[in-house]
């Protein structure tokens, strides 16, 4: 996922409920990916810690992953991603919105 944005050699972020990475592309334009793994997250108020409103009113790229154990972090705005394994080398990505 960071590569999205131009990082490279970044750290493994299992474990680790929120990771982030700024490159730099061109002049004066910074490019930041959030990346929120919810998993072991069990209830929405253990959220509170990460500081997730102000990265969610941020300029920047915020991917997370199993939102539905947070329904009330994800804007109405969001993309909505969904990985399907079609065989052992194939995957299916369907892109929804709530709009």
């Amino acid at each position: 996922m960071p590569e999205l944005v131009g990082a490279h050699d970044t750290p493994s972020h299992i474990h680790r409920a929120l990771d982030s990475w700024q490159e730099h592309h061109r002049e004066n334009d910074d490019a930041t990916l959030y990346h929120i793994d919810l998993y072991r997250i069990e209830h929405e108020r253990d959220l509170g810690s990460l500081g997730l409103d102000e990265i969610m009113d941020d300029d920047a790229l915020v991917m997370i992953e199993w939102p539905e154990r947070a329904p009330n972090l994800v804007p109405k705005s969001a993309i909505h991603v969904k990985m399907s394994i079609t065989s052992d080398t194939k995957r299916l990505l369907t892109l929804s919105t709530q709009d």
